[in-house]
């Protein structure tokens, strides 16, 4: 479960991340002359369509590319560059919309770990059912294999049985050779 959550966490602040840097990168853009992204791309070996789709959301940057991108644009780091993001976002979060209650962003991430806790519990349970369904085929299986086994044991020795009573008293009668049928004329 741990690593559910910490995959959920990391998903979510690789999520923050881009959002970060993408309004770091629009602020940029925006502030540089006309033309300054097809010199960022020159400048990156980045291509332009690819700045493009970076800077309009169409696609994630990697942390590489990110790195490249911001040091390129006077950043001495790509963690200030996500910073400086970071600022932007709150700015305009806090321009917009307000500060959000406190508590609020902590109380969603507690109903979500309970749901995904519930669900991964049920799993659990559904797990141990099939586990407990399948112990018991093979302790069928298993006793249907020793009931097969006593069987042949069994057969085998009413075979030698058999045998042993035909070389002390010869073949059943009516069991051997049919003599030829005499015509009587």
């Amino acid at each position: 479960m741990f690593l559910i959550l910490a995959t959920l966490n990391s998903m979510k602040n690789f999520g923050d991340e881009h959002k970060f840097f993408r309004a770091a990168l629009l602020a940029e853009i925006a502030a540089q002359d006309r033309g300054s992204q097809k010199k960022l791309a020159d400048k990156t070996g980045i291509s332009r369509s690819m700045i493009c789709d970076i800077k309009q959301g169409r696609t994630r940057c990697s942390p590489e590319k990110g790195r490249i991108i911001a040091e390129a644009l006077g950043y001495k780091s790509y963690e200030e560059f996500i910073d400086r993001g970071r600022k932007l976002e709150r700015e305009a979060f806090s321009e917009t919309a307000g500060q959000p209650p406190a508590g609020e962003a902590e109380e969603k991430s507690s109903l979500l770990i309970k749901r995904l806790e519930r669900r991964l519990s049920v799993q659990a349970q559904k797990l141990i059912t099939l586990q407990e369904k399948h112990i018991a085929f093979q302790e069928r299986y298993i006793a249907a294999q020793v009931e097969n086994t006593q069987l042949s044991l069994e057969n085998m020795r009413l075979q030698r049985l058999v045998s042993d009573h035909e070389d002390l008293c010869g073949p059943p009668v009516g069991a051997g050779p049919i003599a030829p049928a005499i015509d009587a004329k």
